[in-house]
């Protein structure tokens, strides 16, 4: 048996860049997955989750999947950016007429992903280490202290597999980038191979782009993003989800062309995985729990006793976090 779990998260805008260069950037956003003392620095500067949501998927028995996705009952000094807006389309408003099943406060949400994190053999996403630095970001504004043990599981790279780096040389797309020749200061052009989108990782596996009107929503990236996973594995089980589990199926047919036989299509290659070897799995302690610290400022006594162990409490600290203004295409220009 092996339990997967597929997250994803939309969020306020994006996190101030430090560095005008790509290679700098990427350095620096790195390094806040190794070191922990750098936050202290970055916290103000990364935005909030608007929205979490996250599967479950246990492969002997698909009909035990569990399928999490809430949206983010935000302070009211928190604020979402117009160009995020444009992208996910959750407004404040659109947080504020949804009905308390819809939604829930961070610490609520963060100790439920936290207690399936444990439960999972392997975790997955989609340019997964931006996700993981936003989970990371709001566990330090929740209690840096009483948090620090979930922290360090997330700042573990063994833990974490990313369908982005797995595809992009599977997909191979190549994108075309001009330079000046040193010698001759003639324009010359190079082409590189670019790091693949989520869409693009799936049409390459099953034949069409997902519809994109559906895109940019957390459960949906998080179906999409599942389903890659699976077939992603030359020499490795591949698998499919589509007719496993209807919950499941039903996300799928949503962002599937009319009258696709979505399910079908992916047969001739399963059959043509003949070496199924299962990927080994690290294993986790599985005792931990998130936990609040008891000295929240604005909602102590809101404080919810939540956690995933039945000794710890989970408590909110005073520190709300202002968004600064950018897009979430996920940053992922790589979604």
């Amino acid at each position: 048996m092996t339990i997967i779990l597929v997250f994803d998260t939309e969020t306020t805008g994006l996190p101030e860049r430090q560095h005008s260069s790509f290679g700098k950037q990427q350095s620096h956003e790195r390094s806040l997955l190794k070191d922990i003392s750098l936050w202290e620095k970055e916290i103000e500067k990364y935005p909030s989750i608007i929205q979490l949501a996250y599967i479950l998927y246990d492969t002997d028995n698909p009909d035990n999947t569990k399928i999490y996705n809430k949206y983010i009952d935000i302070p009211a000094s928190v604020k979402i950016s117009d160009e995020s807006k444009s992208i996910h389309h959750i407004t404040e408003d659109v947080i504020k007429g949804m009905s308390s099943f819809s939604k829930a406060y961070i610490y609520d949400s963060l100790n439920e992903f936290m207690q399936d994190f444990m439960k999972a053999d392997i975790i997955v996403g989609h340019n997964v280490d931006f996700d993981r630095r936003m989970i990371v970001a709001e566990l330090l504004r929740i209690s840096k202290e009483q948090n620090m043990p979930h922290i360090m599981e997330l700042m573990k790279d063994e833990n974490f597999e990313c369908t982005q780096e797995i595809t992009t040389p599977i997909c191979n797309l190549k994108v075309e980038r001009e330079y000046i020749d040193p010698k001759t200061n003639i324009p010359k052009y190079i082409y590189k191979i670019k790091p693949t989108k989520l869409i693009e990782a799936y049409k390459h596996y099953f034949g069409y782009m997902p519809d994109g009107e559906h895109m940019h929503d957390a459960i949906i990236d998080a179906v999409i993003c599942l389903r890659v996973y699976g077939m992603s594995f030359p020499g490795r089980q591949a698998f499919d989800v589509c007719n496993t589990n209807e919950k499941l199926k039903g996300y799928i047919l949503k962002v599937s062309p009319h009258n696709k036989n979505t399910c079908e299509q992916t047969k001739h290659y399963l059959e043509q995985q003949n070496d199924v070897i299962m990927p080994v799995f690290f294993e986790k302690d599985k005792s931990m729990s998130l936990s609040k610290s008891s000295s929240s400022s604005k909602s102590s006594s809101s404080s919810k006793s939540k956690s995933a162990s039945k000794s710890n409490s989970a408590s909110k600290s005073n520190s709300s976090s202002k968004s600064k203004s950018a897009s979430k295409s996920k940053s992922k220009s790589n979604e």
